[in-house]
């Protein structure tokens, strides 16, 4: 067996063996051509299945676009590659969130340019991160809900004092700004303790 021999073996052994899901795409028409065994799991198809079609029938409607801008990109020769997020769709309706990573190849013949699509499936990640955002939400909700109560009971206890001052009796809660500068501002404590007043 000669170098070149091991040479391709090892690079068969890599592809095949590798934790990423890999495959060889036409960057004109987007037909995949080679995939690994992870990137076919990736997917939800069998490599047989997913070597008769482009990587845009299986790329979420949303995110076709944006991937077709950037191989615009690589197909002008003005990037050798790009790394984005997106999402596949399987065939049972499930979505898989990728992390993807483009290079360019050199291909022998010009007319038929070539990619390599790496991708590491995120999903969980992404999950995650979703999970997160919504406890976020939530803690602002009651952060907002806790405010404005307390907001409407200062306004009570601002209302309760304003009344006690027009009867000329000592306010109730001293706590409320602006309530210290009035004579007889003693708090709550005064409010239980002080004697009945007469007519």
């Amino acid at each position: 067996m000669n170098t070149h021999d091991l040479s391709e073996e090892r690079f068969t052994k890599l592809f095949a063996e590798a934790p990423l899901g890999i495959a060889l795409i036409d960057s004109l028409t987007g037909h995949i051509c080679e995939v690994n065994p992870m990137y076919a799991r990736i997917v939800g198809r069998t490599m047989e299945e997913v070597r008769h079609i482009d990587w845009m029938s299986i790329t979420h409607p949303d995110d076709v676009q944006g991937d077709l801008d950037n191989m615009a990109l690589v197909n002008a020769g003005k990037t050798n590659g790009f790394e984005m997020e997106k999402r596949y769709l399987r065939p049972d309706g499930t979505v898989v969130w990728i992390h993807m990573t483009i290079a360019r190849v050199k291909a022998e013949d010009a007319a038929s340019p070539r990619h390599l699509c790496m991708v590491k499936d995120i999903t969980e990640r992404k999950r995650a991160e979703a999970q997160i955002r919504e406890q976020l939400d939530e803690l602002r909700r009651w952060q907002a809900l806790m405010l404005g109560r307390e907001e409407r009971t200062m306004a009570v206890k601002s209302e309760v004092n304003e009344l006690l001052r027009r009867l000329g009796e000592p306010i109730r809660y001293a706590s409320q700004a602006g309530d210290a500068d009035h004579p007889g501002d003693t708090g709550q404590g005064a409010w239980a303790s002080r004697p009945p007043a007469h007519p």
